[in-house]
């Protein structure tokens, strides 16, 4: 970075997950005595804009459904964010102050009083408004393994941010286990 006040870091660590176990779909499963060591990237960013952290693995064992498990949670300047499209869909779970979208393509308005959602494939970027402090943890799945693990038709989540208990029965179990 070249501005002096400005800094990042990235640090490594390990998230456990069971030897020879397929979770499908669940997404953690835990077994005594038997790991495997995924490795977690995390970078700290301390910048003009805020102070906020962002984690991540890769679990190689879900590879083929999972591209990433994430979180971020930090202090922001401003408390509006823009999301870009990308090829796949997210799981969010809201571990922080409400968050709604403010801009974006048959989205607007969701998940105010929500904890957790799908964001669907996006055509165009989202605006996120949330408070100054954020915390957020996320599943990024495959575009063709979330169809399977929602049993939801993608095109009905085009361009949409839907409340999680809209695609995955027994919803609530997923967000207590987070909070």
């Amino acid at each position: 970075m070249t501005n002096e006040h400005s800094s990042f870091t990235i640090q490594h660590s390990a998230f456990t997950w069971p030897a020879g176990r397929n979770p499908g779909r669940r997404f953690f499963c835990f077994c005594e005595n038997t790991h495997v060591v995924i490795p977690i990237t995390t970078t700290r960013f301390e910048v003009p804009l805020g102070v906020w952290t962002c984690s991540e693995c890769r679990p190689p064992g879900l590879a083929g459904a999972v591209e990433s498990i994430w979180e971020v949670e930090g202090v922001v300047v401003n408390p509006r964010e823009r999301i870009f499209p990308n090829p796949h869909v997210d799981i969010v779970l809201n571990l922080g102050a409400p968050q709604r979208i403010v801009e974006g393509f048959d989205a607007y308005g969701a998940f105010v009083e929500g904890t957790a959602c799908v964001s669907g494939l996006q055509q165009q970027p989202l605006i996120v408004e949330s408070g100054l402090a954020t915390h957020v943890f996320g599943i990024r799945l495959h575009a063709a393994a979330a169809q399977a693990l929602l049993a939801t038709d993608m095109s009905a989540l085009s361009g949409r941010v839907v409340e999680l208990p809209d695609v995955v029965r027994h919803s609530s179990v997923i967000v207590e286990r987070f909070r």
